[in-house]
């Protein structure tokens, strides 16, 4: 993850292919997160993490229905508070 304190703009880097990062597929409605190419000033790629929420475009990091599924594809919605939009940000040991 790399983020600009004077921006409070964060990329979501991937730890395997670090020219790719997360980012947000709109189609309509709430986003489905993916990973893609890693493109300079793409707003779907610019996250900012405040309170424990990431939030992009006015949403927010969620997991869809709450759901404790493995597998289940992560999505930006509407802030609601719920613990499904609360992520930590922790420091690997590796």
């Amino acid at each position: 993850m790399s983020h600009d304190h004077a921006s409070g703009q964060t990329l979501i880097i991937s730890a395997m292919h670090p020219n790719m990062a997360l980012d947000v597929r709109n189609e309509g409605g709430p986003g489905t997160l993916c990973i893609q190419e890693y493109e300079e000033g793409k707003v779907s790629q610019l996250w900012r993490y405040k309170n424990n929420y990431f939030f992009n475009q006015g949403m927010v990091m969620d997991i869809p229905w709450s759901s404790d599924e493995p597998g289940t594809v992560l999505g930006t919605y509407s802030r609601h508070g719920e613990d499904n939009q609360i992520f930590y940000v922790v420091q690997s040991d590796e």
